[in-house]
């Protein structure tokens, strides 16, 4: 009953335990008694988890950002940033999310490449979505362009240089 878990979560939340904030901060998102439904207020608590970093409260301030829940205007920048923070924690929907960037050239021209590097992250942590893609893909990079793609992802699974980053270097450079 979300009534009875509040005060003991809010509690935990007040003494900075980072699940406990994202909770609260679902409570606000959704409107479960007693609080009441808030998106700014969410927004809040799922700043105060995420800067512990709580990949999954990392992914939902990147999906508010990006569909504009609880802030006045949609931000890519926002939304990419707390993406990366939650994929580099391992977060496969963060991951999945910086593919569909990628591929639909959302922050960035598309590379299809680095899409299919985020999608095999998170496909190897099961997500039936990312699996659909690499299918899909399959007819559209060659097999050169493939195992490249999984090169950079092991690399990065690895803790080695982060995806985003060369991209990142391409804008500036241009």
């Amino acid at each position: 009953d979300y009534a009875s878990a509040w005060e003991p979560l809010k509690k935990a939340a007040d003494k900075q335990v980072a699940g406990a904030q994202r909770l609260i901060a679902y409570y606000y998102l959704n409107g479960y008694a007693p609080a009441i439904k808030n998106a700014k207020k969410a927004l809040k608590w799922f700043e105060r988890a995420a800067q512990k970093n709580d990949a999954i409260a990392q992914y939902e301030l990147g999906d508010m950002y990006d569909n504009r829940i609880g802030v006045m205007q949609r931000s890519l920048n926002k939304a990419e940033y707390w993406y990366e923070r939650a994929a580099e924690l391992g977060n496969a929907d963060a991951q999945f999310a910086l593919g569909w960037y990628s591929e639909m050239g959302e922050s960035a021209k598309p590379d299809l490449a680095e899409a299919y590097a985020w999608y095999y992250l998170a496909a190897r942590q099961g997500d039936i979505r990312a699996n659909k893609k690499l299918e899909d893909f399959q007819h559209q990079l060659s097999a050169e362009e493939i195992s490249h793609a999984v090169e950079i992802a092991e690399q990065f699974s690895l803790g080695g240089r982060k995806l985003v980053a060369s991209k990142k270097q391409n804008q500036t450079n241009k």
